[in-house]
């Protein structure tokens, strides 16, 4: 008697309810009706001969079985993704759906003007984007639920595989009222007991801003830490203190919308800069076309930010 075996969509039905949480939202992004995910992850449960998903008040939840086989699934549906990519060379690209995770300080100004670009190059790729702050991404990353992440660095995991896209140079932002607007440059001793704003540590930014403030001296004013780029610009622009701003940030939402109330300066006595990268998981087998990827992106950032970013 042939034992069963699960289908690949039936995989494809569990991982998406799991990272979901939820059979509808589940439905919506696999573009079918939840009747038939109900169905066919019950079908999966049966062939199995175990249960891998529970309900509950707040959703779905997986059961410790289901969270023991979840990166098995991820890892088989990822290997075929890749056989069938492998077999048709001349499709156009790759081919399937990638989940890419972004951090939040660099998605918005980075991606909209890369990623058309990127779907010329290959025009049957699909890229599901989720913005997460960095230590959400790396372990996201490491536990197959990203397929690669775009995100400021360090990134030390041995696991990854991680590639410079540029350097990104960070900028001084203060109020237009605030006695250093009428510079557009300064020296970096002139900070000195400066109330510096910080967004808050679940960012990169965070960690690299807070060091800058002690080799400057300036105050750090952690009771007031910035939730997002947004907000740190509108207390700098209230003359709540300054603010150390990346440069994709200044150009999109400073310097292209004309902002009358927020000045930016550079220091010119000190490098200062982040560097943003892409990582993913050094076993994976599409790790040929992830650095294809990178390769694209950095010569794409280099044509249309270049007198913005640095390509080491």
């Amino acid at each position: 008697m042939q034992t069963k075996k699960p289908k690949l969509r039936q995989l494809e039905y569990f991982i998406a309810v799991s990272e979901e949480s939820h059979y509808r939202r589940a439905a919506e992004r696999m573009q079918v009706r939840q009747p038939t995910i109900t169905n066919q992850i019950a079908v999966l449960e049966d062939t199995l001969q175990c249960r891998l998903l529970e309900r509950s008040r707040s959703g779905v939840n997986l059961t410790p079985i289901g969270r023991e086989l979840l990166p098995l699934a991820r890892e088989i549906v990822e290997s075929v993704d890749a056989l069938q990519r492998a077999a048709q060379p001349s499709s156009g690209g790759p081919l399937g759906t990638y989940r890419m995770g972004v951090a939040p300080t660099v998605g918005p100004y980075f991606l909209p003007e890369i990623i058309p670009a990127v779907h010329h190059r290959y025009p049957q790729l699909k890229l599901y984007f989720r913005e997460l702050v960095p230590a959400r991404l790396e372990s996201d990353l490491i536990d197959g639920q990203q397929d690669m992440i775009i995100s400021p660095m360090p990134i030390n995991n041995p696991a990854l595989t991680t590639v410079t896209i540029f350097d990104e140079p960070l900028f001084l932002a203060v109020s237009s009222e605030h006695p250093l607007s009428a510079n557009k440059s300064i020296a970096a001793a002139m900070l000195k007991d400066e109330k510096m704003l910080i967004m808050e540590d679940r960012h990169q930014l965070h960690r690299q801003v807070h060091d800058l403030a002690d080799a400057f001296g300036a105050q750090l004013q952690t009771n007031y830490e910035g939730t997002s780029l947004d907000t740190l610009r509108q207390m700098v622009a209230m003359g709540m203190g300054v603010a150390m701003l990346p440069a994709l940030y200044v150009r999109s939402e400073i310097a292209q919308r004309d902002e009358s109330e927020v000045c930016i300066l550079s220091i010119n006595d000190q490098t200062i800069s982040r560097t943003i990268s892409m990582s993913w998981r050094k076993a994976s087998p599409n790790r040929s076309f992830y650095r294809e990827l990178v390769m694209q992106m950095r010569e794409l950032s280099q044509h249309v930010f270049k007198k913005h970013i640095q390509i080491v």
